[in-house]
This record gives structure tokens, C-alpha cells and sequence, in this order.
């Protein structure tokens, strides 16, 4: 019922029903979308970095690092390979659209995902910098089957319950980076994923008030420039914003210009200074509310309908709106039976557009989006229903 709710999506709020106790073989948001906690070093032992054997290979290897454009033309000690580390995981059982597994299960690209984060210090201890790598890989359906009920194994009735928020991992919190369960995990990464399964990886460098995005498809030994939904230079593109919060997208897609109507503008001050007002009509902006709940569903748009700054952008842009006085209350949105979709413990980072990571890590701060949220619960829903 829950899969052919999914892939037919009528509107936003149609799979919606009160939370129930989750029955056996419930996959909560935790079991597929995997945050580790920070390790205590930068050299503790117990971690992935890009250069980690894994299937056919290192998870990335350093030639490939070297062509991403953003890196490359500003190489940078603190961003350098060997700074690297894996601080998320994902499995998805058909990306970018659950819908195929309905539809035609034989396009499914059945994938392990990773993020990847430079590590450093200060006198406070570990510290993440601005900038991340998305890295995708396609696995064979069989492979995935293993691989799923391998890592779905590992949790336990905390993780499996749909009511538990996304997060970082509770079990490893409490076990350690060196404990049975992110060890498990660890090893089941470096066995489906590698240079031997890469299919394509996407990026992000934050330079403090902008974020500039793209991707690579891997193609042989080399990687092409992946297009971004809505832009016609593939190159990239930058989400910009000063310390105020007010932001633009530049090249905009048009899900990027419909949400023009939160940026706002700073009145009293300039740029550090100053109060931020909506100033667009209370129509504009209730429909520029309703564009970022669009770009959080994962059942009406996708990586190949959206592009990468909106998709980051979406969540923030629309609590920061709330901050202002122009809450979403009330608007459809999408919803699943039994989960909780709430953000949890962002504290005031949830309404920063300058939080742009979607999951994973700025400074010591963990962060995810609501769109991650939501396509956590729509790939546990799917595993827990196979």
C-alpha cells in the first residue's frame, strides 16, 4: 500500500495518518540515512577517507579529486586529499526516483551514497570545513538485496522506530566510531562501494557568504561535467548570501526564482547589520512557501527535476520565512504513515540559508535538511515494505 502510495502521489498530503507503534520489520529514518558522530581526532583510526580501498578501488581516487574544478582552482592545505573523511552514508533502492520501482524496476539505479567532509582542529578539538562531496554508486540488484539486509541489520529498536527523528546515529553515538556497529558499516561500505562502482559524485565548496555547486559523471577512467536541472552552463553554480541571511541563487533555475519572495531585503544596515523584512505580497510569498515544500518532496521532484542550490536551499529558506512571520502552517506538504519528519535539534542553524550542507557537518554542528528527511523515510518505508 505504502510503495503504490509513493510512485501514484495524488497530492503532497496523501499517504498522512496518525503515528502507531511500528511493527515488526519497521526501517526507521536512522537505518538508511547514517550520520556518524565526529571522531575525538583527525587521525583517529576508525574512519573512511577518500583513499580507503574499496570495490575496484579507493572510494575516490586522487586523480579524480584533482579534476573537480572548484578544488582544484583554489587548492587549499585545509581542503586537501588526505583531509577527507566519510561522515554520512545513504542507501536508496532506486535513485533518484522511487516512483521506477513501480513503473519499470529495471531503470532503478540501486545505490550506496557517501558524504565526504575535510576534517580539522582548532583548540576546541575537530572541526569540519564548508565543503562537501556527494559520491554515488550504482550497485546490482542482488548486491543491493545484500547489502540492505546487511546494513538494516545493524540497527536496533531505537533506529527502526519511524518515530525517531533523523539524526546522528543514536547506536554509534553511544558505542563510538570504533564500535560493532559503525565498524560493521564501515566494512560493508568498502565492500559494494569503490572506484569499481562510482557512477557520479557532486560537490559543494562554501567560501563563507557563497556556495558553489556541480557534479561529475564518471565515464571510464575519466568524468564529464554532470548538468544541473535548469541551467544551461553545467560548470556549476553559486548560492550566494550576505551575513544578514539574505539570499539569491545565481545561474537561477526557475524553482530558484520562485523562491525570490523569502529572500527579502535589509533595511538599517548593511552587509553584518540591519533587519531583515519580507517585503513580496502575502500571495508571492505563500507561493514561494509552496515551492520549497515542492522541492522537499522527493515524490514530485528529484536530482534530475531540481537543481542542487534550490535543493539545499528550500529548507532554510522557508524557516528563516517562519522567523519572519510567514509561517507554512497549513500548506500540503509531504507526509508518510508513522514517521516523524520533524528537524529536530537544529536550533537557529534550521533558518540560516548560510547552513547549507543537506546532511552532514559545519564546523562541529551537525546538520541535514528536510528534504533528506524526507527521502530517508520514503526509502525506509519502501525497504520495510519489500
Amino acid at each position: 500500500m505504502r510503495l503504490a502510495c509513493l510512485a501514484l502521489a495524488l497530492s503532497l498530503a496523501a499517504c498522512t495518518e496518525d503515528p502507531v507503534d511500528p511493527p515488526a520489520g519497521a526501517v526507521g529514518l536512522n537505518d538508511v540515512s547514517v550520520l556518524f558522530p565526529l571522531p575525538p581526532t583527525i587521525d583517529e583510526p576508525a574512519q573512511l577517507s577518500l583513499a580507503s580501498a574499496g570495490k575496484g578501488g579507493p572510494l575516490l581516487t586522487e586523480a579524480r579529486f584533482a579534476a573537480i574544478p572548484v578544488f582544484a582552482d583554489n587548492p587549499l592545505p585545509e581542503r586537501a586529499y588526505d583531509r577527507w573523511r566519510i561522515v554520512a552514508a545513504r542507501i536508496d533502492p532506486c535513485f533518484p526516483d522511487l516512483a521506477v520501482l513501480v513503473s519499470n524496476p529495471a531503470a532503478c539505479r540501486r545505490q550506496l551514497r557517501l558524504v565526504a567532509q575535510p576534517l580539522g582542529a582548532d583548540v576546541s578539538g575537530v572541526t569540519v570545513e564548508d565543503a562537501s562531496i556527494h559520491l554515488l554508486y550504482d550497485l546490482a540488484p542482488a548486491d543491493f538485496d545484500a547489502l540492505a539486509t546487511a546494513w538494516l541489520a545493524v540497527g536496533n529498536d531505537q533506529t527502526h522506530d519511524p518515530r525517531t527523528t533523523l539524526g546522528i546515529h543514536p547506536v554509534i553515538a553511544n558505542e563510538g566510531l570504533a564500535g560493532p556497529t559503525a565498524t560493521t558499516l564501515r566494512g560493508l561500505v568498502t565492500t559494494y562501494a569503490g572506484e569499481g562502482t562510482l557512477s557520479q559524485f557532486t560537490f559543494v565548496e562554501g567560501r563563507g557568504v557563497a556556495w558553489e555547486f556541480g557534479g561529475m559523471r564518471v565515464d571510464g577512467a575519466g568524468q564529464n561535467a554532470l548538468p544541473i536541472h535548469g541551467i544551461e552552463d553545467a560548470s556549476g553554480q553559486v548560492t550566494a548570501s550576505d551575513t544578514n541571511g539574505v539570499f539569491s541563487v545565481s545561474p537561477a533555475s526557475a524553482e530558484a526564482r520562485a523562491m525570490d519572495p523569502l529572500a527579502g531585503e535589509v533595511s538599517g544596515g548593511g552587509i553584518g547589520g540591519g533587519t531583515v523584512t519580507l517585503t513580496a505580497s502575502a500571495d508571492a510569498i505563500t507561493a514561494a512557501l509552496r515551492t520549497t515544500l515542492t522541492i522537499d518532496d522527493p515524490t514530485t521532484l528529484n536530482a534530475d527535476t531540481v537543481d542542487c542550490a534550490a535543493c539545499h536551499l528550500a529548507t532554510r529558506a522557508r524557516e528563516r520565512a517562519r522567523t519572519l512571520g510567514a509561517s507554512s502552517d497549513g500548506l500540503p506538504r509531504f507526509a508518510i504513515d508513522g514517521f516523524d519528519l520533524s528537524l529536530g535539534d537544529l536550533g537557529s542553524a534550521a533558518a540560516s540559508p548560510q547552513q547549507q550542507r543537506a546532511f552532514g557537518y559545519n564546523g562541529r554542528v551537525a546538520m541535514w535538511n528536510q528534504r533528506v528527511i524526507n527521502e530517508s523515510a520514503a526509502v525506509a518505508d519502501v525497504l520495510a515494505n519489500r
